[in-house]
């Protein structure tokens, strides 16, 4: 019986036997039988009891290979779905297992990742300052940020569900990774700052008299924003209806794009 399920064969295996010494009952049963039944007595209640429990055997083995294809099945899913998924012990916000994205979010093995305190990646919280466990806040596509192996702030969409698994309480745990969303936000707003800027000094240049110098005028407004650098762009001279060059200071970065807009 050793032999046979050491070679991976899940066979129900009953032990039935008229005479048979305790010892031996409890090796078999610890070696991988699945039920034991004495002989003795009316054979026909007897026999009724064995096909009870070949049945059960059967059935019993049914169910734990399908539980077993579902495992797999949720293990294919996981490792190939594409957000990052930990699971965490919430007495001591280790990791014990986190899928290949996680792990390429942030950058290192599951080695150097799997039985670490959660706070050192996943999130950076101060021991004992834990959002979920601590402080009973709900964390529910909430944003946050992930700290990969450079140490480096990664901006992330994350959410945590408690769940119990083999019997243990656990945290579930999925961060989506949304540095691409952030940069677009960012540049978006940039964008809107330049043409605010833009507006406004169109405005004020409508509102110029004819003898006043347009270059002067713009340097004095764009010399107000902090962090001034020398740039050189073309302002446009609504008197004479043409472009013309000129080098003034500006704050970097706000008016990078102000020749093409003075240009149009």
């Amino acid at each position: 019986l050793r032999n046979i399920r050491k070679s991976g064969n899940n066979t129900p295996f009953i032990l039935f036997t008229g005479r048979g010494r305790e010892e031996v009952v409890i090796q078999a049963l610890n070696e991988g039988a699945d039920f034991y039944l004495q002989k003795g007595g009316d054979p026909l209640p007897q026999f009724a009891e064995l096909s009870h429990k070949v049945h059960q055997a059967i059935q019993k083995q049914q169910t734990e290979r399908m539980l077993q294809e579902s495992q797999e099945q949720l293990r294919t899913i996981v490792d190939s779905i594409q957000i990052g998924i930990a699971i965490i012990d919430p007495s001591t916000h280790r990791i014990l297992s986190m899928n290949p994205k996680g792990l390429e979010m942030i950058g290192a093995p599951a080695g150097e990742v799997v039985d670490q305190v959660c706070h050192r990646h996943i999130c950076p919280a101060d021991a004992g300052s834990c959002p979920v466990t601590d402080l009973g806040q709900a964390v529910d596509l909430s944003e946050r940020v992930l700290l990969d192996s450079r140490g480096r702030s990664v901006p992330i969409l994350k959410s945590v569900v408690p769940a119990v698994i083999d019997g243990k309480d656990v945290l579930i745990e999925s961060f989506l990774d949304i540095s691409d969303q952030k940069r677009t936000e960012q540049e978006i707003r940039q964008q809107n700052e330049r043409l605010i800027v833009i507006s406004d000094m169109e405005r004020e240049f409508a509102g110029l008299s004819s003898g006043e110098p347009v270059e002067e005028h713009a340097a004095k407004k764009l010399l107000a924003i902090s962090g001034a650098v020398v740039t050189t762009f073309n302002v446009y001279d609504r008197a004479q209806q043409v472009l013309r060059p000129a080098a003034i200071e500006v704050a970097p970065g706000i008016l990078k794009s102000l020749p093409d807009a003075f240009s149009k």
